[in-house]
């Protein structure tokens, strides 16, 4: 009995050993998992820390669009210069949406985004929109502004400075045949640049390189800091996905929760 004994040992420190690899990698899994949660949306700049937090949902409540209609207070931009924005400076309740890509297009968006006319501001991508430039001409006639977010949403920083300035003024380029208007403003896919593409920038003709102080992203908010609401001069990042319609909402109430209002960016950009 002792020798069977004996004999089995080896046997069961087999079975611990496999348990124990089992165990590491459901936690590895598990934990990608929740780093992925934890990173949403993918284009979170890495070096900059956010707190986020779930949004109180009132989507299916009658809510009023607060578009502002009160004094500008313009951020003079020196001529010769391209700054990164990431906020505008005001006392003023007024906060600026923009909505990034393209690459989803509903008729159920449409539609809303023309019924509340939301002076929005589209950085878009050639890419995701050569396909329906109508549509997003019916949402610059309903008032909001198509800005370049490249030709084909390339890493710039990755770029050398020709192929930066490749992706930026074709697509200035383009949008002025197809839109009648030159974008003046630049959003860096993956808010990833350099001081190529800094330049690169204003040798398109692009007034300011503009980022971002809050993101939201299916039903969770994300800020840029030590705080838990919007505030006077952020500037909010969408993307044109799925989620959209519910994301949009949630910018309303978050808006209106905050007592901000919803101003045009081109205008306080001068």
């Amino acid at each position: 009995m002792a020798w069977d004994k004996i004999q089995l040992q080896p046997s069961l420190l087999l079975l611990i050993t496999g348990v124990m690899a089992i165990t590491l990698l459901m936690q590895s899994i598990i934990g990608r998992g929740l780093d992925a949660q934890l990173r949403e949306p993918e284009n979170l700049d890495a070096t900059i820390l956010y707190k986020k937090r779930k949004i109180i949902e009132v989507r299916n409540k009658a809510q009023t669009v607060p578009v502002w209609h009160g004094p500008v207070e313009p951020l003079n931009i020196p001529a010769g210069s391209t700054p990164v924005i990431y906020d505008i400076p005001t006392s003023q309740p007024v906060v600026f949406l923009t909505i990034d890509d393209g690459w989803t297009k509903t008729s159920e968006t449409q539609k809303w985004l023309l019924e509340h006319k939301l002076p929005a501001t589209l950085f878009l991508i050639n890419d995701a929109i050569k396909n329906n430039y109508d549509y997003f001409k019916s949402l610059q006639n309903a008032g909001m502004s198509i800005e370049d977010h490249t030709l084909t949403h390339p890493n710039l920083a990755k770029l050398r400075l020709a192929r930066q300035q490749a992706q930026i003024c074709g697509a200035a380029d383009t949008y002025q045949d197809v839109f009648g208007h030159r974008p003046t403003l630049l959003r860096p896919p993956y808010g990833s640049f350099n001081a190529a593409t800094i330049h690169a920038a204003s040798s398109c003709g692009m007034q300011a390189i503009v980022m971002w102080r809050v993101v939201i992203s299916k039903g969770v908010i994300y800020f840029q800091g030590d705080r838990t609401q919007l505030e006077p001069g952020d500037i909010v990042l969408m993307h044109f996905r799925p989620e959209f319609l519910d994301d949009v909402k949630d910018f309303v109430s978050e808006t209106n929760r905050a007592h901000l209002q919803i101003g045009h960016l081109e205008d306080w950009l001068q």
